[in-house]
């Protein structure tokens, strides 16, 4: 498990740490969360490269609030969602 006093933006590079200090005994990390809405998720990491062995799980967000409303989907993402995600993403990775 991984200790809650770890800061939330530190947790994966503590985990990743702790997986290569046993590198030698495991190649692959099983890691099992629970994601926003509270479903139990599964992971397994190659502990020699740090990256997920298969893409099972994409963290979403529901947006709400659209404005201007979008009539139809598009090839492109409008560019007000573009920056509105990138201040998301941003702010989960610092």
């Amino acid at each position: 498990k991984v200790d809650k006093a770890i800061p939330r933006q530190g947790r994966v590079n503590a985990m990743l740490a702790a997986f290569q200090t046993r590198q030698t005994d495991f190649q692959t990390a099983k890691i099992r969360f629970k994601d926003p809405s509270g479903a139990s998720r599964t992971i397994d990491y190659d502990i020699a490269t740090g990256t997920p062995e298969q893409q099972k799980y994409i963290k979403f967000y529901s947006v709400q609030g659209i404005n201007p409303p979008m009539d139809e989907s598009c090839v492109s993402l409008a560019p007000f969602l573009a920056d509105a995600m990138k201040v998301r993403v941003s702010a989960e990775r610092t």
